[in-house]
């Protein structure tokens, strides 16, 4: 991605609102910093890292009410 700077030239663009977006976005896990190759877009999460998300989602969710018939569903609604 590009440096803050450079975009942060062009008109209508403020420094700050660019700050706190490459901000936001390394939060969010979408991007990283690293010294001498500047900003990337992260690599998304394997399955097994994310597995164990999923399952303390799953649970909560059984725990809460949801049945798992409603859990498996919403799983697999976005899966490619």
């Amino acid at each position: 991605m590009p440096p803050v700077r450079p975009l942060a030239d062009n008109p209508g663009a403020n420094r700050n609102t660019v700050v706190k977006a490459y901000a936001t976005l390394r939060e969010m896990g979408m991007i990283e910093t690293r010294s001498a190759s500047g900003t990337l877009i992260a690599t998304p999460p394997t399955a097994v890292q994310q597995a164990p998300a999923l399952r303390d989602a799953a649970l909560a969710a059984l725990h809460g009410g949801i049945s798992q018939e409603q859990v498996r569903d919403a799983a697999y609604a976005n899966a490619p």
